[in-house]
């Protein structure tokens, strides 16, 4: 049976899920209509500065069905790698009759005068950094697993957030490589432009297959796609 939304009249509330920056800029923009009440529900780590409330981070798929029907819509701003949870979200959305937007941001691509080396896992990227004769990787979170990292015997790894990353290949002469996930977006773009510029080899972990296809790639697109959803007339253009 498919419920109604809790809430038929303005301001309609948007469930944004996810930690992205572009799902902060999509509730940025949201909020500065009055039309929308954006929610931020964030999937682990801190919920994104800017607008709009924050409800917990779920701890399962059971999470999702009581703000999923709360909202008159859903935007996954999901992480690449959050396949279960996207996929859960999605059939949610999709029994509470709710629409639903994945907003994904296009993957990186290599330019000319990059040098990397696309593995599909983080066992293949180990497997990379040894083969190559690499010994001081940088390695950004979430790129190598435990049991990755314990396998690049010989070599010291260092270790750093996507946030300090360019920072900390800019301090350490020794890097002689970068280990990452292609997340897309701006926010890796300055540890990029850093390896170019220093010739480093990048291990590039590519994206899982996604089980749901993006139906935006930016804030300013998921905007314009949620207000064509919940028909409402808004300014096309917001500060």
């Amino acid at each position: 049976m498919i419920d109604k939304p809790a809430t038929e009249s303005a301001p309609r509330r948007v469930l944004i899920l996810g930690d992205s920056a572009v799902g902060a800029d999509l509730a940025r923009r949201l909020a500065a209509c009055p039309e929308f009440i954006p929610c931020l529900m964030p999937t682990g780590g801190d919920a994104g500065a800017g607008a709009g409330a924050a409800s917990p981070a779920p701890a399962g798929p059971g999470d999702l069905l009581g703000p999923i029907r709360a909202a008159a819509a859903m935007v996954l701003a999901t992480d690449p790698w959050a396949v279960r949870l996207t996929a859960a979200a999605a059939d949610v959305a999709a029994a509470l009759g709710r629409p639903c937007l994945r907003l994904l941001v296009p993957a990186w691509r290599p330019g000319p005068c990059d040098r990397w080396i696309a593995v599909a896992d983080p066992r293949r990227a180990a497997g990379a950094i040894l083969r190559h004769g690499l010994r001081c990787p940088l390695v950004v979170s979430g790129a190598l697993s435990d049991a990755a990292l314990a396998a690049l015997r010989g070599c010291r790894p260092v270790r750093t957030g996507p946030d300090a990353a360019a920072a900390a290949l800019s301090g350490h002469p020794g890097i002689d490589s970068v280990v990452m996930r292609n997340q897309g977006g701006s926010g890796g773009l300055a540890l990029l432009q850093a390896a170019r510029q220093r010739a480093l080899p990048v291990i590039m972990l590519g994206r899982p297959e996604q089980p749901v296809a993006a139906d935006a790639g930016s804030a300013a697109e998921a905007f314009d796609r949620i207000r064509e959803k919940l028909l409402l007339e808004l300014p096309s253009r917001v500060a």
